[in-house]
C-alpha cells in the first residue's frame, strides 16, 4: 500500500468519529501525563499520540508494522516496531502504556497484558470485547494496516478480560466511558495499576 492508502484507512470516518470520542474521553480521565514516561501500543499511525506527547517527559509510540512506524516517525519525529504478539524484552519500565484498539487484534492478548503488566505503573487499556458467551478467534486481514500484524485477532469476554487483569495488576477500575455508540458494551475503556514500583 502507498502511504496516501495506509492514512486512509486510518481516516475513515468511523475511524475519525471514535478517536474523537477517544481523545476527550483521554483527556477527561486527568491522569496527568506531565513529565511522565509513556509507551503507546499498536498506535497505527500516531492519531491518539497528541494526548500525551506534549507533556509527558519521555514517550514512545509503537506499532507491529514497519509501514505504520514509518508514517509515525514522519509525523511525531520517532517510532519503534514493536509486535505484541511477540513483544520485546528490550523496553523498560514506564508510568504509563497506552493501549487503545490492539488487544482485539492480536494472537496472544493474554501474552501482551503480561508483559504489559511488568513494564507500568498505569495500563490505560481501551478495546472490544466479545458479542458472544465465549472469548473467540477470527481471521483478519494482514493487509489491512489497521489489523492484525499475525492475521488472527481474538476477542476476550468482558469477564474474562477483567479476571486476567485482576491477576496481573494490583488494582482494577472501570472509569466513566467515552460518549459514543459503542461504549460499554462493544468497546470498553479500563485503567490498571501496580502500586509497587
Amino acid at each position: 500500500m502507498t502511504r496516501d492508502e495506509i492514512v486512509a484507512s486510518f481516516r475513515q470516518p468511523h475511524y475519525l468519529e471514535i478517536n474523537k470520542a477517544r481523545l476527550e474521553h483521554l483527556e477527561s480521565l486527568d491522569l496527568g501525563f506531565s513529565d511522565s514516561s509513556v509507551l503507546e501500543v499498536g498506535a497505527g499511525i500516531g492519531d491518539l499520540s497528541e494526548a500525551y506527547i506534549h507533556d509527558a517527559g519521555l514517550y514512545e509510540i509503537t506499532d507491529g508494522r514497519r509501514s505504520n512506524v514509518e508514517i509515525i516517525i514522519d509525523t511525531h519525529g520517532g517510532g519503534d516496531i514493536l509486535n505484541m504478539d511477540n513483544p520485546s524484552d528490550e523496553y523498560g519500565v514506564y508510568d504509563y502504556i497506552i493501549c487503545y484498539g490492539l488487544l482485539y487484534h492480536l494472537e496472544y492478548p493474554i501474552k501482551a497484558l503480561r508483559w504489559m503488566s511488568k513494564r507500568c505503573k498505569t495500563l490505560v487499556l481501551e478495546t472490544c470485547t466479545s458479542d458472544t458467551a465465549n472469548s473467540y478467534q477470527r481471521a483478519e486481514s494482514i493487509e489491512d494496516p489497521s489489523q492484525s500484524v499475525n492475521g488472527v485477532g481474538t476477542y476476550l469476554t468482558k469477564e474474562k478480560l477483567m479476571g486476567v487483569l485482576e491477576a496481573l495488576f494490583d488494582g482494577v477500575t472501570i472509569p466513566h466511558q467515552p460518549i459514543h455508540k459503542d461504549y460499554p458494551d462493544k468497546r470498553i475503556v479500563i485503567l490498571a495499576w501496580n502500586s509497587n514500583e
